[in-house]
């Protein structure tokens, strides 16, 4: 897992140019990696950060140009399916709810025995939360009740 730190790049909704710039340095390494390990098969994939984007398809269309990469963007019912999952499979639990809070959403999913059930998924996430309402490194006590304000929105 890289973190490329690109929430800081994204102005009015969009990618800038810097940040698909990033993006695709960031792919690129990953990809020598991958073609030094020889493996048979490479499947990048985003989740809810490239999803909300205004400019997706922009940044899908310039990584497939300059890389030959096809990233497969999840839907939130396949994000929130994938983060249970690999939830369950760390823990050992046969019913419950599970809660996933990513950079750009959070997903919360109950599950029984059989699998997941019932999937929600909130399109906040920590560094939404940080970045809109954090003005230093700490949150001050107003932005703190500005960010529960937030999530009890949603």
């Amino acid at each position: 897992k890289y973190t490329a730190g690109l929430i800081t790049y994204v102005h009015d909704g969009e990618l800038s140019g810097k940040g698909i710039k990033k993006l695709i340095k960031t792919l690129a390494s990953i990809k020598n990696i991958v073609g030094g390990l020889k493996v048979d098969t490479f499947s990048p994939f985003a989740t809810a950060f490239l999803r909300n984007l205004d400019n997706t398809e922009e940044v899908l269309a310039r990584v497939k140009e300059e890389l030959d990469i096809d990233i497969d963007v999840l839907d939130q019912v396949e994000e929130a399916f994938l983060g249970n999952v690999g939830i369950r499979s760390e823990v050992e639990i046969e019913s419950g709810l599970s809660i996933d809070i990513g950079g750009a959403s959070t997903e919360v999913v109950y599950f029984d025995e059989e699998g997941p059930k019932v999937f929600l998924n909130l399109n906040i996430g920590s560094l939404l939360l940080y970045t809109a309402n954090v003005s230093s490194i700490l949150p001050k006590k107003k932005e703190m009740r500005a960010i529960k304000k937030t999530v009890l929105r949603e």
